[in-house]
Formats: structure tokens, sequence, C-alpha cells
């Protein structure tokens, strides 16, 4: 059994090397350890996880690694038949059962991602959509290129008329398929597509750019709703560009969400709610590559991943952090409560980025309300685990239903 070494202190990280091989050749592999200035050629992988049962062997250094069967099925689909390829990927790369080692390594997530030559993303087999979700993406996007060499901007582009062709291209359906994909659904896989220079989504033998993807969305979410709409192509807003700016490459491309609105983090964890997740605290700290984890007056990020600490602790401290820093009471907008939350341990200010009950939250995503404009800043303050805060009582509720099915 392969035993891992401790990472010396510092930005260092492991890498491996998969030797050649097909289909179902045994998985052979090296893993080295750099510092992330002096690491060569690599490319990350981005994948969902799965089940998280270990029960394939991966040949490391004469030893044995137990993997997961997705992993498996990565590595098989990125392995080159010839020649090595240098790879980075979280669940080998990174010790599992060393909790210190795993809080370092997703601070520094963002220096891992960001340098790699390219993200592969790979999403699965191709279950009879990838060649038409591929031709109407390159298709589509040399639509869009054109109308912005025409009309010189996203704002002068026209929206779609609903007799247009395009709106009734059969193709929509492989396109809803592809984003259906699992890995659409998860919490982690946003940041290592969103802060890559170059990440691609690997559908079996099909692949495409990410940029081609969200170039799309952009364009249905501003200028084809109908489309967008009709044929359910729902990508979760933690994807788009104005989560990530100003990192992503090419934002002029994504003008009309870059420009409207940059979400800052507590919006961000709002709206990932309905994504899934493994461990609750990941949902904080899945996000802390994004720009907007850096707060208050310093633009520091104030979390510190430790997953010696339990997930209610993650949230009441980052609740803590949040209006220490920036007295931004918006963040009491995003606590959601069942009755068995309110029994836990944490605050009851604090939200829970583990609980989704409503649609949407007043006050995010946008410019929200502002009642109190124009007033100073609050004066809140803590006893104990308590939030303390002055304001104007303005009602009394006496009566609240049951959560009502959608």
């Amino acid at each position: 059994v392969y035993q891992y070494a401790p990472l010396p202190k510092g930005d260092y990280i492991r890498y491996l090397v998969l030797e050649p091989g097909r289909g179902s050749d045994p998985l052979v592999c090296n893993l080295y350890t750099s510092l992330l200035t002096e690491l060569p050629y690599f490319e990350a992988i981005s994948y969902v996880w799965g089940r998280c049962r270990k029960v394939v062997n991966i040949r490391c250094e004469g030893k044995t690694i137990r993997i997961t069967e997705s992993l498996r099925n990565v590595l098989q689909a990125v392995r080159l038949p010839e020649l090595q390829r240098t790879l980075w990927a979280d669940s080998i790369c990174i010790n599992q059962d060393d909790k210190t080692e795993q809080g370092h390594q997703v601070e520094i997530m963002r220096k891992i991602y960001g340098p790699a030559k390219m993200t592969l993303i790979y999403i699965g087999t191709d279950s009879g959509y990838g060649e038409g979700a591929a031709s109407l993406l390159a298709h589509m996007n040399i639509i869009i290129e054109n109308q912005l060499k025409e009309f010189g901007s996203w704002d002068q582009i026209p929206e779609l008329h609903r007799d247009d062709p395009i709106a009734y291209d059969p193709r929509w359906k492989s396109m809803r398929a592809l984003i259906d994909r699992p890995w659409f659904s998860r919490v982690w896989v946003v940041q290592e597509a969103a802060i890559s220079s170059d990440a691609r989504i690997l559908c079996g033998s099909v692949e495409i750019e990410w940029t081609d993807l969200i170039r799309l969305q952009t364009w249905l979410q501003s200028k084809a709703k109908l489309v967008w709409y009709e044929n359910r192509l729902f990508l979760n807003d933690v994807f788009l560009p104005n989560s990530w700016s100003p990192i992503v490459p090419d934002h002029k491309l994504y003008a009309p969400l870059t420009s409207v609105h940059t979400s800052n983090f507590v919006e961000l964890l709002a709206r990932q709610k309905p994504l899934g997740c493994t461990v609750a605290k990941d949902r904080v700290y899945a996000f802390l590559g994004s720009p907007s984890a850096r707060w208050g007056s310093d633009n520091e990020v104030k979390v510190t991943p430790d997953y010696h600490k339990s997930d209610l602790d993650v949230f009441q401290e980052m609740a803590r952090q949040w209006l220490v820093s920036t007295g931004d009471l918006n963040i009491l907008s995003a606590v959601e409560h069942t009755s068995a939350t309110l029994d836990s341990t944490v605050s009851s200010w604090v939200p829970r980025w583990d609980q989704k009950i409503v649609f949407d939250h007043f006050g995010h995503h946008g410019r929200g309300f502002k009642a109190s404009s124009g007033i100073n800043q609050p004066t809140l303050g803590f006893h104990g685990s308590s939030l303390c805060v002055r304001g104007l009582l303005v009602d009394i509720i006496h009566f609240r239903s049951e959560h009502l099915e959608r």
C-alpha cells in the first residue's frame, strides 16, 4: 500500500505522471512533489467524485493506491496510448486521510487550477448527444461573434425573434442533455472551471471549450430568454462570470452579466445552495478562489479551510467574520431554517448554506432593497454567540404557514 509522505511547509503540491495505456490496461502512475512556482507543464482534472468507496487499484511507484470508480474512468479516458501525461487530480494528489493537508491544499486551490495549462472537465461518456451539443455550440458562437462585429457591443445585439429558426433547432435538446449531467450540479467543480485559463469539457470523444458554453449561456440569458426557458437550459449562476470577475479570461465577451452586477461572497453562497455537496463546510471552502472571497477594508480572504472544525462552526465563524469586517446585514437575508435547524447548536442568525427552502432571497443578486439607504453604518455587536443589532420595529409576524411546494 502506498504511503503518503508529508508535504513540506509552504505552497507545495503533488502531481502525478500517468503512464501510457489503452482501454482496460492497469493504471500506473508516479507521484511527485513540487513548489507551485516550479511545476512542470501539467493539466488539472475536474470530475464528479460520485460514490466515495475506493474499490479500484492504481499502481504508484510499485505500490497500490485505492481510488474510486469515477476517478478510474477519468484516468482511463485521458490516458494517452503511447506517452506519459502529467496531471493533477485532487483525490489522489491530496492525502485524504490528513485533514491538515486537506485544509492547506484547499486554501491554495486557486493557485493550482489557475496556472494549469488546461483543465480537463470530464462529464462522462457520450450518450448520443455530445456531437449535437458541440455542433450547436460551434454554430451559435460563430453567430454571436458575427453579431458582436456587426453591432459593436452586447448591448446593441437585438433579442432573438420568436420566429427565428434558431429558436427551434432540434440540437437544443442535446444541449439540455449536456448541462443535465451530474458535473454541472456539484459545488467543487464551479471554481475548477471558472478560474482555469483554458478549460475543456470532455464528453466521450467530444471536446468542447468551456468559454463557448459560458458565452452561449450569456447570450441565452440576455438575448434569447424564450429559448433558455422553454428548453430548460438552466446553468446555476455561480458558473457565470459575474461571480468570478475580474479573473475570467476574455471578460469582454460576457459584458451583459459582468456589467450588471458582480456578486459578493454572501450572494455567491446563497446561489450555490441548489448544488450538491458531500461535506457541508465545502459550500464555503469551494468558493474561496473567487475574488468576492476577499472582503473588508484589507481585501483579504477571511476564511481559512480547516477540516478539523464542524460544518456549523465554519458557518458561524464565516458569518461573524463577514459582519465584523463589512457591517453588511444583508447576510441575514440568506438565513433559512427548518424546525430541525433551529434546534441545532448554531445561532439562529447564521445562514445555513446547506439549507435550500425558498427560491430567492430579498436584497440579493442585484440592486436589492435599500430601505436603510443613507443611514449610517448599522450598530452591531456580539454577546457570546448572540448577534446584537439596533433597528426599527416595523411590524410583527403573527402567523407563518407551512412551506408551500412549488
